[in-house]
């Protein structure tokens, strides 16, 4: 169905498919037949309390807002009648794909050409500066560069932290810049950019003008859309999709959407990197949520680019082989607080990690691994025991 969006539902009471299918669509059957047939749902099945309804979707056309207030999140959760609607699955048309934004820019194997050689296949680290907020402008710097020489990639504001008077991004990117420039290595930053959409685009220009190597944005509470505008602006950098927001639409089991879905869909806007959730970690997601986003950022998705999906929520040295276990080699895991507990702070707490990743790759156990790895038998021996 080239010309229509499939969705899938959980849907109660059983048998309202086609109630939904007006819903977002005309809202109302007293209206021609020709009209119906131009622009109505087409039930294809409902029994069992799953409904799979064909739109055209050119009702929404190329426009992420209204896609969201249609099918996503639309009528059939306002609507008192639905006792339980909730999304969770779409066939996206590839002419869809593209109108929407067409995918990443760099997507996976892009963010690894920008690391440089013996970026290729491992797996990649990233790091979170912390705390949220407090820090100025040379204190993020330093902190983003002891993350960085314990090994992290990518390292990104907190999703708190956008641009107070007292850590502007006018400030506070520069000096992240030449920290990182310090390195050695290639190392990129994401400057968070979150903020009035009316600025939004330029406020991005200006954080890639100062230095800034990647630009995040916290997709679901400024609008996924904000995603898309970024990424169709030829920043030349990648993108991060930051899921705050998400949660009150994914984590209801009777009323939203599965976060696969929005995962396709930030991955579809021009995400480089999207988030997945945390095998082994505090977020709310289980292991089989966290591997249907997994599996949305990798699926054939119109000739999409596949995205870099970060895993993040509880990250440490301990917790690596799990994560490799479930997630593979192309994955990101995003270490937070995880380096700040180490008892050796934030650069010892990445290398630890780092030590992890060498140990999984290498076949050997952590307690082998941690042998010669300080950093490593410090965490082991730290988070091992509380």
């Amino acid at each position: 169905m080239v010309d229509r969006l499939v969705a899938t539902f959980e849907l109660e009471p059983e048998g309202s498919a086609r109630a939904l299918a007006v819903e977002e669509s005309t809202g109302t059957e007293a209206i021609p037949a020709e009209m119906w047939a131009s622009v109505g749902g087409e039930v294809l099945e409902d029994s069992g309390g799953r409904a799979v309804i064909a739109w055209p979707w050119r009702n929404w056309g190329a426009n992420i807002p209204q896609l969201m207030a249609s099918v996503l999140v639309g009528e059939g959760c306002e609507t008192a009648r639905f006792t339980r609607c909730r999304l969770v699955a779409l066939e996206w048309p590839d002419e869809l794909v593209a109108a929407l934004g067409g995918g990443p820019r760099f997507g996976l194997d892009g963010f690894r050409a920008l690391l440089g050689s013996g970026a290729e296949t491992r797996p990649l680290l990233g790091g979170i500066v912390k705390p949220s907020l407090g820090l100025g402008p040379a204190e993020v710097a330093a902190t983003a560069a002891a993350l960085a020489r314990g090994g992290c990639d990518f390292v990104k504001d907190d999703e708190l932290l956008a641009d107070p008077d007292w850590c502007s991004l006018a400030d506070r990117v520069p000096a992240v810049a030449a920290a990182l420039a310090e390195v050695g290595r290639p190392v990129l930053y994401a400057a968070n950019i979150s903020g009035p959409v009316d600025t939004l685009v330029d406020r991005a220009k200006a954080a890639v003008h100062a230095g800034a190597t990647a630009v995040m944005v916290n997709a679901f509470a400024t609008g996924i859309d904000a995603v898309r505008a970024v990424a169709a602006a030829g920043l030349g950098v990648p993108v991060l999709a930051h899921r705050v927001g998400a949660g009150p639409i994914v984590r209801n089991p009777e009323i939203g959407v599965d976060g696969a879905v929005l995962c396709e869909l930030t991955r579809i806007a021009g995400a480089d990197l999207v988030q997945i959730g945390g095998f082994a970690g505090k977020l709310f997601d289980t292991t089989d949520e966290v591997a249907r986003n997994l599996a949305a950022c990798r699926r054939p998705l119109g000739g999409a680019r596949v995205p870099v999906p970060v895993n993040g929520g509880g990250v440490w040295a301990g917790s690596t082989p799990t994560v490799l276990a479930a997630a593979g080699h192309d994955v990101m895991l995003l270490l937070g607080m995880g380096a700040y507990e180490h008892p050796g702070g934030p650069e010892a707490g990445a290398r630890s990690v780092k030590e992890a990743i060498d140990a999984v790759a290498a076949g050997r156990s952590l307690e082998e691994a941690a042998t010669s790895a300080p950093d490593l038998a410090a965490a082991l021996a730290h988070f091992g025991a509380g």
